[in-house]
C-alpha cells in the first residue's frame, strides 16, 4: 500500500523541464486542447496557456505567441501579483498544475521546475495574497507550499480523495479558503485549509469543474457544474443553481465589472451573464462549428479581451466580451490533443451514465484497542438507471498525519488487489459489500486518528467517496487491587489526579485515548 505522502519523491522532477523559448511564428499559435488560460494582473497584455504539451505565451494580447515550454500539459496556470512592471527588480512567478508533473514554477516564464514533496497530476493551484504561499489541490489532499512553489507539504488530507477541480483563496481573508471535490461539492476552510466543512446546502450537482470568488464580495461564489451554474450568497453554505446552460467547463467572472459572466461549455459553446448570474445569453458569434470548449480568461482592466480554449480547435479571442470571436490558429487534420481535461467525456452523452452511491458501516462497536484490527463494510450501489460499466472501489487506510496501514479487502468472490476492488458491471439497483479489515498499528505509535476513505466510480459514472473515522482506544494503565483495603488514601488520590492528566476523549467517531483504572476486590 503506498503512503499518503506518495508525492515526496521529486527529485528527478525538480530538474529544469523547458530550457529553452522557441519562437512561434505570427500566425501560429495555441493549438489542440487548452484547458488552462491565465491573464497577467498587472499587465493584461501577457496571456499563457498550455495546449499539447507546450506552454504558450503572449505579450501582446494574444496577435502573436511564443512556446516558452514543453514536456507538460496544464490543467490551471496561477500568476502571482508582484509588480514586475512597476518594480523591475521584483521577481514574478508563474504556477502551472500539471498532468503528471505537480506543481511547475516559473521566473519570468521562460525557464520551468518542479517542486520538492509533490508530483502526480494537480487539477488547481492558488496564491495566497502574500505571493509567499502558495496551494495545490492534488488527488489525495490539500497541499501548501511556503516558498513560493520550491518545496511542498500536505496540508490536509480531511477531504479525502479526487479530483480537486477548483481551488480559491478569498483575497481580503486569506485563511478562508474554497475546494472543490469531484463528486463531493465545495469545501470551506476559516483556518488557512487545516479543517474544512463540506458546505453542499441546495448542491444537487457535484461533478463540479470550477469555482470563481465574486472579486468584491467574497460572500458570493460561483460553481461550473455538468448541470450548469450555481451561486451561492453565503460563503458557501447554501447554493442556488442559475438558468444557465449545461456541461459548464469553466467560468471567469470579469474583475471591472462582476456582473459580467462569461461561462464555456461542452456542447453549446460560450454563454455570458450581465445581471450577475440571473439570465444568460450564448455568445457565438465568429466560433463556426466548434462548440466544445474548457478554458475561459477575462483580461483586467476594462479592455473588453477575453481568451477562450477549445478541447480541440486552439485559442479564440474576442475584444468586446464575447460579441465576436476570432480563431487564433487550426490545427490541422494530423494535431493529436493530450487526453480529455475535462471528465466525464464529452463523447459520453449524459443519458448513457449512471451515478452510484456510496456508505461504510463500522462493525467494530463503540471502539478499538490500539494494535487490533478495525472492521469495515463499504457497500456500494448502482442508484442510476443504466449498468454501470467497469465499477471499481478504491480504499485507503491511515493514520492522519502519518500514512497508510496495512489493511485487506474482499468483495464477494475474491480479494482486492492492490488496494482495488474490480466489481465489474453492477447492475440497476444492484450493491456490493466489501468488507475491509485495518490495522491500527503498534501499541507505542499513538499520534492520531485512524481513517478510512473510499472512492468509488465507472466509467459512464462519476466518482464518489465517502470517509470514517475509527474509534480508537489505548489502556495504559490498569490496576489491580485484591484483598480487604484495595487502593485507598493518598495513593488512590494520586492515581485519580494521573488519570485526570492523561485522560483524552473526542466524541462523535474521533480517535480516543481512555485511561482506564480497573480495581478488583
Amino acid at each position: 500500500m503506498s503512503t499518503m505522502n506518495s508525492r515526496t519523491n521529486t527529485g528527478i522532477l525538480a530538474a529544469i523541464l523547458a530550457l529553452t523559448v522557441l519562437p512561434a511564428a505570427a500566425q501560429d499559435g495555441p493549438d489542440g486542447a487548452l484547458q488552462a488560460i491565465a491573464v497577467g494582473h498587472n499587465n493584461a497584455a501577457v496571456v499563457y496557456t498550455s495546449g499539447q504539451n507546450s506552454m504558450w505565451r503572449s505579450a501582446d494580447s494574444g496577435n502573436t505567441w511564443d512556446i516558452v515550454g514543453g514536456g507538460f500539459f496544464a490543467w490551471s496556470i496561477a500568476i502571482d501579483t508582484t509588480d514586475s512592471i512597476g518594480d523591475p527588480d521584483a521577481t514574478q512567478v508563474i504556477y502551472a498544475a500539471t498532468q503528471a508533473n505537480g506543481v511547475i514554477r516559473s521566473e519570468g516564464g521562460t525557464t520551468w521546475t518542479a517542486g520538492n514533496g509533490l508530483s502526480g497530476s494537480v487539477r488547481s493551484v492558488a496564491i495566497h495574497p502574500d505571493n509567499t504561499t502558495v496551494y495545490a489541490g492534488a488527488e489525495d489532499g490539500i497541499y501548501v507550499s511556503r516558498d513560493r512553489g520550491l518545496n511542498w507539504n500536505i496540508l490536509s488530507n480531511a477531504l479525502g480523495t479526487g479530483e480537486t477541480q477548483g481551488l480559491v483563496v478569498d483575497p481580503g481573508n486569506p485563511r478562508a479558503i474554497y475546494a472543490t471535490k469531484w463528486g463531493q461539492g465545495v469545501y470551506r476552510s476559516i483556518d488557512g485549509g487545516i479543517s474544512w466543512d463540506l458546505g453542499n446546502g441546495g448542491l444537487s450537482d457535484t461533478q463540479l469543474f470550477d469555482l470563481d470568488l465574486h472579486p468584491q464580495n467574497a460572500s458570493i461564489l460561483y460553481a461550473a457544474t455538468w448541470s450548469g451554474v450555481f451561486r451561492s450568497v453565503d460563503a458557501g453554505a447554501n447554493w442556488v443553481e442559475l438558468n444557465s446552460p449545461n456541461r459548464v467547463s469553466e467560468l471567469a467572472i470579469d474583475p471591472a465589472d462582476p456582473n459580467r459572466i462569461i461561462i464555456t461549455t461542452e456542447g453549446y459553446g460560450i454563454a455570458r451573464s450581465t445581471d450577475g448570474g440571473e439570465t444568460w445569453t450564448t455568445v457565438n458569434q465568429g466560433l463556426g462549428d466548434v462548440t466544445q470548449f474548457v478554458g475561459i480568461a477575462i483580461a483586467p482592466g476594462g479592455s473588453g479581451a477575453v481568451y477562450a480554449g477549445s478541447v480541440n480547435n486552439g485559442i479564440f479571442i474576442s475584444n468586446d466580451y464575447g460579441d465576436t470571436w476570432s480563431g487564433n490558429y487550426t490545427p490541422t487534420s494530423s494535431s493529436t490533443p493530450p487526453p480529455s481535461s475535462t471528465p466525464p467525456p464529452s463523447s459520453t452523452p449524459p443519458a448513457n451514465r449512471t451515478t452510484l452511491s456510496m456508505r461504510i458501516v463500522d462493525r467494530n462497536g463503540e471502539s478499538v484497542e490500539l494494535g487490533q484490527t478495525a472492521y469495515f463494510d463499504v457497500v456500494v450501489r448502482n442508484t442510476g438507471s443504466v449498468v454501470a460499466q467497469n465499477a471499481q472501489v478504491r480504499l485507503d487506510w491511515s493514520q492522519v498525519g502519518q500514512g497508510s496501514y496495512a489493511m485487506s479487502a474482499r468483495r464477494p468472490g475474491g480479494s482486492c488487489a492492490d488496494d482495488i476492488c474490480n466489481l465489474g458491471s453492477l447492475s440497476v439497483n444492484g450493491e456490493v459489500v466489501i468488507n475491509v479489515e485495518g490495522r491500527t498499528g503498534d501499541a507505542y505509535n499513538w499520534v492520531g486518528p485512524f481513517r478510512l476513505v473510499a472512492t468509488a466510480d465507472a466509467d459512464n459514472a462519476n466518482t464518489t467517496s465517502a470517509s470514517t473515522d475509527a474509534s480508537v482506544v489505548r489502556t495504559i494503565l490498569t490496576i489491580s487491587s485484591e484483598g480487604g483495603g484495595g487502593a485507598s488514601g493518598p495513593f488512590l488520590f494520586l492515581v485519580l489526579f494521573v488519570l485526570m492528566l492523561v485522560r483524552h476523549e473526542v466524541a462523535d467517531r474521533k480517535i480516543a485515548a481512555v485511561c482506564r483504572a480497573e480495581f478488583v476486590h
